[in-house]
């Protein structure tokens, strides 16, 4: 029984995130919103700064970058500037 309520109590939470906090949220980045409350949720006897000290301590060494975050892979950008040196181009455009 109490499992059942957790999890209903985790959804209801999730919910409310979503409409209060973010309002919309894109379907490619959901498993982001789902783990980040997550986090929260199986930390919330910590407080704000507590969390925050753990979020910190487990992102040292680990990079993020932008093409990453919305999909787009680091080879589709070698290959956009192998063709932009073979027109002559600089890579650095």
């Amino acid at each position: 029984m109490e499992n059942t309520n957790g999890l209903e109590n985790f959804w209801s939470l999730f919910k409310r995130c979503i409409k209060g906090t973010h309002v919309s949220i894109e379907p490619f980045h959901l498993a982001a919103y789902v783990d980040s409350e997550a986090y929260r949720f199986n930390n919330r006897k910590t407080d704000d700064s507590g969390r925050f000290v753990g979020v910190l301590q487990g992102v040292s060494g680990k990079r993020l970058t932008y093409r990453t975050l919305i999909g787009k892979d680091d080879s589709e950008s070698d290959t956009t500037s192998a063709k932009g040196a073979a027109n002559g181009q600089s890579a650095d455009c």
